[in-house]
């Protein structure tokens, strides 16, 4: 996505081409992840295996608010029982919360600045305890995970910064809502 992003842009029109297919495909593996959801719950991991767990929980992790609500109790308990990674849990968990208007608390979650065209994570919870909690996922540190965009976790700049990051989320809240 990154590279063809960067050879198109972002709101270029074959961007949009792009997006389009991944969401009819995405609509399409939705509706036959939750037959299989719905009628046999959450397989286990022996019998479809790490890449048909993986393929499950994207399907669901891309999904809308109300199916990743309703496959909560499920994956959760997916999880438990091992049949889902923690770390892709985290990830879920995360992006359920936002969507929720909650602060996530994993802080796998990132989105872009318009401005820098740099990435910033997104609303975190207790900044101060997050890698603890992160490595109880199987998670790397923030400071690990922000290596990729060459960026730096600094917890004083980033409580300073959430004020910022919290109204610029409610704005852009509530234009989705309007839409």
């Amino acid at each position: 996505i990154r590279s063809k992003e960067e050879n198109y842009g972002r709101d270029s029109k074959e961007m949009k081409a792009f997006w389009q297919s991944i969401l009819k495909k995405d609509s399409i593996n939705l509706i036959k992840v939750s037959k299989i959801l719905d009628t046999q719950g959450w397989p286990s991991k022996q019998k479809i295996g790490k890449r048909g767990t993986s393929t499950l929980f994207l399907v669901i992790q891309h999904a809308n608010l109300e199916t990743q609500q309703k496959y909560l109790s499920m994956i959760t308990k997916a999880m438990k029982r091992n049949d889902l990674p923690k770390r892709q849990y985290a990830m879920f968990y995360d992006r359920l919360l936002l969507r929720l208007g909650k602060r996530q608390i994993y802080g796998t979650q990132l989105a872009m600045s318009k401005e820098s065209k740099k990435p910033y994570v997104l609303l975190l919870d207790d900044a101060k305890n997050v890698d603890r909690r992160r490595a109880n996922m199987g998670l790397n540190s923030m400071q690990e995970n922000l290596n990729r965009w060459n960026l730096t976790w600094d917890i004083d700049a980033y409580l300073k910064a959430l004020p910022k990051i919290e109204a610029r989320e409610k704005e852009l809240n509530k234009k989705n809502k309007s839409k």
